[in-house]
């Protein structure tokens, strides 16, 4: 099976059944959040002063925008 063949099938289940995009969305979504924190918490080590631009609307619109580097 190949990478194509099983994002096709996630897809055609995810995106049919909102029960099952939330589930997938409940697992992955803690993890995508913690791994872009730890990024920007990288970054801001590098340079304080520097800029971070993230280009997820669904992450916002899940609660997956981070406070904690906000300033």
């Amino acid at each position: 099976m190949t990478r194509h063949s099983i994002e096709a099938k996630l897809g055609a289940i995810v995106f049919a059944d909102e029960a099952e995009r939330a589930l997938l969305n409940s697992l992955l979504h803690p993890r995508i959040i913690a791994a872009q924190d730890e990024q920007i918490r990288q970054l801001q080590q590098r340079d304080p002063d520097g800029i971070v631009i993230i280009d997820a609307a669904l992450m916002i619109e899940s609660g997956g925008l981070s406070p904690a580097w906000i300033n």
